[in-house]
């Protein structure tokens, strides 16, 4: 089965372990599935365009939300058409009064911004109250952004009208999400439905005066992946 194995720049052997079991309640036995398939590269068509609704959530505090279950999918299918005829690839996913950004799809969201005072700012939101997913990749994102120590990290919920104020007075360099298949992917625009009958574009264009942290991130990670790079 080796040559079911891709070695081409982009693809991968993506491995998915599920367990599943069936009862009324808790079961009391489950099976372990482990799914195998090769993958090309997850996403091909640059920078997402996102869709926030503040009428749809993913998950609630307090809940499934920090765990692969299937309960957590199941009920965006519908949302992600909504997107959809939106002309957005995903969801950004909203929660409460005050619209916490918590999650893009299924992927973790980083900010990079200048904050109130100018500064250098990497927000992402924390894993703490389980409403987002603790990704892989958005802990190996954290531990190389540490290591190169350029900006000040903050790990907080970032609000709509934090990105709305930030896009309208240019202060936001740079949106990604991450995640296992994809990496690292930019985002480009926040079609934001502020009110029922009203949509907002929130466009966030790439910076062209330095080489975007996001590609940086992305270089370095895939390099430790195939070996170009070493890794302690």
């Amino acid at each position: 089965d080796q040559a079911w194995i891709p070695t081409g720049a982009g693809t991968a052997l993506y491995i998915r372990p599920i367990l599943e079991g069936l009862g009324v309640t808790r079961s009391s036995s489950a099976k372990l599935v482990v799914m195998c398939c090769p993958v090309g590269k997850y996403l091909t068509s640059g920078a997402l365009k996102l869709y926030a609704n503040p009428a749809h959530s993913r998950v609630a505090p307090n809940g499934a939300g920090a765990f692969k279950m299937g309960c957590n999918y199941a009920s965006t299918i519908a949302i992600n058409a909504e997107a959809a005829e939106h002309g957005c690839a995903q969801s950004l996913w909203l929660w409460g009064e005050e619209q916490w950004i918590t999650e893009a799809g299924t992927s973790n969201v980083f900010f990079l911004w200048r904050d109130d005072n100018g500064d250098l700012e990497l927000v992402t939101p924390p894993t703490s109250g389980g409403l987002i997913l603790p990704g892989v990749t958005r802990d190996s994102i954290l531990t190389l952004v540490k290591e190169w120590a350029e900006f000040e990290i903050t790990q907080r919920f970032p609000t709509m009208k934090e990105v709305q104020e930030a896009a309208a007075e240019g202060r936001i360099l740079e949106f990604f999400c991450s995640g296992t298949a994809s990496v690292v992917t930019p985002c480009d625009r926040i079609v934001y439905a502020e009110q029922p009958t009203n949509n907002v574009v929130i466009d966030i264009p790439e910076q062209l005066s330095f080489q975007p942290i996001y590609k940086r991130i992305l270089e370095t990670i895939t390099g430790i992946q195939y070996g170009r790079i070493d890794r302690p």
